[in-house]
């Protein structure tokens, strides 16, 4: 049996990896897009209103982000726990 599959690895530079929720998940990727410079992010987020959106956007639809200025990329895997 398994548990939620709401679970995903995270690999951030410079960091462990760690196991997240979506939740999480989407509240990493917020904060990293609370840092790029303003009115900059990347095109494919431009049009959405607010970074919650872009981050959700992101989740579901990637694995990737590119952080750019030398920290490289940020990327999150979907993973089915196995309950013991």
């Amino acid at each position: 049996m398994y548990e939620d599959e709401d679970t995903f690895v995270l690999l951030e530079p410079g960091e462990d990896e760690v196991f997240v929720s979506m939740e999480q998940l989407q509240s990493r990727i917020k904060s990293w897009l609370e840092r790029w410079p303003s009115g900059s992010l990347p095109f494919d987020l431009q049009n959405f209103k607010t970074l919650d959106e872009a981050a959700s956007h992101l989740v579901t639809n990637s694995c990737e982000l590119e952080i750019g200025g030398g920290f490289g990329s940020i990327q999150w895997f979907q993973v089915r726990l196995e309950e013991r």
